[in-house]
């Protein structure tokens, strides 16, 4: 929206600068004027009048030949500013041509031309000081022939020397002034010199109600579009307020979020460590029931080696009953003697040493039992104690753990609560920037009507702008004058004779030959680009057009379409032609407007060359 408005804005300073460079058409006059005599008179065009109506640039007066003649057309198109040449110039016909070509400037007057005698030229250069011409400079020939324009060129110092600047021309078939004029009344006076005079002399410009109508128009739109951009920036500073204050939520947002990450890192970080304890926890259950095991691993060797004992035990009281008997039976047969008892004694030192040696293993298995029962006791009192601190630890890690999940369900909470409020808040906002939005939208909707508006009043004063243009061309007294000087011209019969009609044609086909008028494709408009090519063969027209001559405008087209499609569009197109030439000052008498469709090609129509060479408009020259 914003590069619309400005883009509106440069169009209205645009059309203000256009205005400003429209209204002052006469100093831009001047300036063309002024720069196009030096260009064509540093060509050898001494003799050459210049005049300029806007922009357009006619050329009247003597050319030696054909090349002199195109080398002065050529460097007037060239001239910056200049927009084509209207060619007025005469080649020699016969006997040297006499003429008076005087040129003033704020420096003085130029007098040149070519006059039969020396007496001739003194006399034009006295009558020209006489008439009040000041710091007159002498550049006139004199050669053969004699002049019949005496009172002509009296006439025409007279009114040249009341000029602020101009140009006077006078030959034995034309008489030709222009200027500035100083008042509308000198103005006049020499824009009404006679039947014969050709004068293009511009007053003091008036106080057109129109500019004063336009300025205040400008000015309107100007406060328009000032309005416009006044709206858009307080639009434009909602939608940043707006901005800013969720930008502000989504930093709070973005901060809760970030405190909830460090609580849930730090959550981790304790589970991890819980875990670590746990898993030390179920180490060290494995090693108390690796431990336990043990235990109950030497309690079943205890339980064996004490049934063990006891086994012993009843063998040596089984040995002792036996001893015993043995004694009984050792005294009995004591009493009985002999060598039986030797035996039976030998047999109880036998039994005597076995039972020692069942009661030295008996010692040693119970201190063996001890030791190892001992061991056992200090293994379990040290498992135990391990025990304890592990259950110690545990307990305090099972502490920390649920005061963490108690911080963390209490921070968490507090944090979704805060979360809670944010996003409660942020959709409070969201919902206003959405209505605030919403307006927004409805106001730029609004405003793009307006400016729609606008741009609709903008073309509306532009179209305006472009009629006032051509009713300037209208309404001003150059205009009439021009349009006495073509009626003059029709009855001027020597003007155009045959031979100048075939100097014409051939001028015309030169100019096609490098260029061609082109159109809008399936349409009578005219190509921008084409307009210079028909502004010169336009000064051709103007020049060679009269009583004793008609140009034949012909429009031509390809092959593709229907027959009757292409005659009609060939017809529009050399209409739109003849128009262009019309509202230039051909008399309308002049111009014959032909179609002939798609029956005339010069090229093939089956190229994409040949048929943009076919669309074309083609002009002919004939005598009366």
């Amino acid at each position: 929206m914003r590069g619309f408005l400005i883009f509106v804005w440069c169009v209205v300073t645009a059309m203000m600068f256009y205005s400003a460079w429209r209204f002052k058409a006469p100093e831009i006059q001047a300036d063309i004027a002024a720069r196009v005599t030096q260009e064509v008179h540093g060509a050898g065009g001494e003799n050459v009048a210049i005049e300029v109506d806007g922009r357009h640039v006619n050329l009247r007066g003597y050319a030696s030949s054909e090349t002199q003649k195109t080398a002065f057309l050529d460097t007037a198109d060239n001239t910056y500013g200049a927009l084509g040449p209207v060619d007025g110039l005469v080649l020699p016909q016969g006997a040297t041509r006499t003429f008076l070509s005087a040129a003033r400037t704020a420096d003085g007057v130029v007098i040149s031309g070519v006059v039969g005698t020396e007496a001739e030229k003194e006399s034009l250069i006295t009558q020209a000081k006489t008439a009040g011409l000041a710091n007159v400079t002498d550049d006139i020939t004199v050669a053969s022939g004699a002049i019949n324009w005496s009172d002509d060129a009296q006439m025409g110092f007279a009114q040249l020397a009341d000029l602020n600047g101009g140009h006077l021309y006078i030959s034995d078939d034309r008489q030709t002034l222009s200027g500035d004029a100083p008042t509308t009344e000198i103005a006049s006076a020499a824009n009404e010199m006679g039947d014969t005079w050709q004068t293009f002399v511009a007053g003091p410009a008036l106080e057109d109600p129109r500019i004063a109508q336009l300025s205040n128009t400008i000015t309107e739109r100007e406060a328009q579009a000032a309005d416009l951009e006044a709206q858009l920036n307080a639009q434009t500073s909602k939608v940043t307020a707006l901005n800013g204050e969720i930008d502000t939520l989504k930093t709070g947002i973005a901060a809760a979020q970030s405190n909830a990450e460090t609580l849930q890192g730090q959550l981790d970080q304790s589970a991890a460590e819980l875990a670590e304890a746990n898993a030390a926890t179920a180490q060290r259950d494995t090693q108390l029931s690796e431990a336990a095991q043990t235990v109950q691993t030497r309690d079943t060797r205890i339980v064996e080696l004490e049934a063990e004992l006891a086994n012993k035990a009843t063998m040596t009281g089984n040995m002792e009953a036996e001893m015993a008997q043995m004694t009984t039976t050792l005294a009995l047969l004591r009493d009985r003697g002999g060598e039986e008892t030797s035996n039976l004694e030998a047999a109880l030192a036998e039994q005597t040493a076995l039972a020692s040696e069942l009661e030295a293993e008996l010692v040693a298995l119970n201190a063996a039992k001890d030791e190892k029962i001992n061991a056992l006791d200090g293994q379990v009192a040290t498992l135990s104690a391990d025990n304890a601190d592990l259950l110690e630890t545990l307990t305090g890690r099972t502490t920390e753990l649920a005061n963490l999940n108690q911080l963390y369900d209490t921070d968490t909470a507090a944090k979704d609560a805060q979360i809670a409020a944010l996003e409660a808040d942020l959709s409070t906002k969201l919902a206003e920037q959405a209505t605030a939005l919403d307006t927004a939208v409805a106001q730029t909707a609004s405003l793009t009507q307006e400016v729609g508006t606008l741009k609709s009043q903008l073309s509306d004063f532009e179209a305006t702008r472009t009629k006032l243009g051509a009713l300037e061309t209208t309404v001003t007294e150059k205009d009439a004058k021009i349009a006495a000087l073509m009626s003059d011209l029709e009855n001027q019969p020597t003007m155009v004779e045959p031979q100048t009609t075939a100097q014409c044609n051939q001028t015309a086909q030169g100019l096609l030959a490098n260029g061609n008028i082109n159109f809008v494709s399936n349409s009578a408009d005219m190509l921008e680009e084409s307009l210079p090519l028909l502004e010169r063969i336009t000064g051709v027209v103007l020049a060679c057009s009269g009583n004793e001559a008609t140009v034949t405008v012909a429009g031509h087209t390809d092959s593709l379409g229907g027959d009757a499609a292409n005659q009609q569009l060939s017809e529009a197109r050399a209409q739109s032609v003849a128009q262009y030439m019309i509202a230039r000052g051909v008399d309308a008498k002049a111009l014959q407007p032909v179609g002939f469709g798609e029956t005339q090609p010069i090229a093939n129509n089956d190229t994409t060359e040949g048929r943009a060479a076919n669309r074309r408009i083609s002009f002919e020259f004939q005598a009366r």
